[in-house]
């Protein structure tokens, strides 16, 4: 059993390129982007290779490449408050991502998406709700820092998930026929 794995085998080693890829492809479209918001956030397709990965060759491989994004875009995009903060806001909610590969969702794209969105849009969320009322003087607190979170989250999620809706079915299905 160690002997299985000490060896990287040919699948393993490109699985791990394939998520270096993805990856890289983030880091790329990340660079391509409405200007950035200003406690952080953008517009961008960056999450789509993530999500692609990780419906082709599941959860795993891309959650690996969702959290490794989060923490070279964190180098990209810094918005630091807080240690909790930027776990939210860069590994924990692009890994999220990842879930659109769970194997109970492998026929259901839509739902697949519906959760890792959900999920990623979850952590910059709670992040909001929790670290704005901290890091603001109370003169400039919004009245309601639950309206706030959802409203400023929303802005800058709501139309690159609405692309990945229109974007990774297709491409995924290409994918799928292309590779297999």
């Amino acid at each position: 059993m160690a002997e299985s794995l000490a060896r990287p085998t040919r699948e393993s080693g490109r699985s791990i390129s394939e998520v270096g890829i993805a990856v890289a492809l983030s880091l790329l479209l990340a660079l391509f982007n409405l200007a950035p918001w200003p406690q952080g956030g953008q517009i961008s397709l960056d999450m789509l290779p993530i999500l692609l990965l990780a419906r082709w060759r599941g959860w795993r491989a891309g959650t690996l490449a969702g959290v490794s994004y989060g923490l070279l875009h964190l180098l990209q995009e810094p918005v630091l408050l807080h240690p909790l903060q930027v776990l939210l806001d860069y590994p924990l909610a692009y890994g999220a991502l990842g879930l659109a590969g769970l194997p109970a969702l492998r026929g259901h794209i839509y739902p697949a998406l519906t959760l890792a969105l959900g999920a990623r849009f979850s952590c910059h969320f709670l992040s909001g709700l929790i670290f704005l009322p901290l890091f603001l003087p109370s003169e400039n607190l919004p009245a309601n820092p639950f309206l706030w979170s959802l409203a400023y989250n929303g802005s800058f999620l709501l139309l690159p998930g609405a692309l990945m809706f229109f974007l990774v079915p297709p491409l995924s299905q290409a994918l799928e026929a292309h590779l297999s």
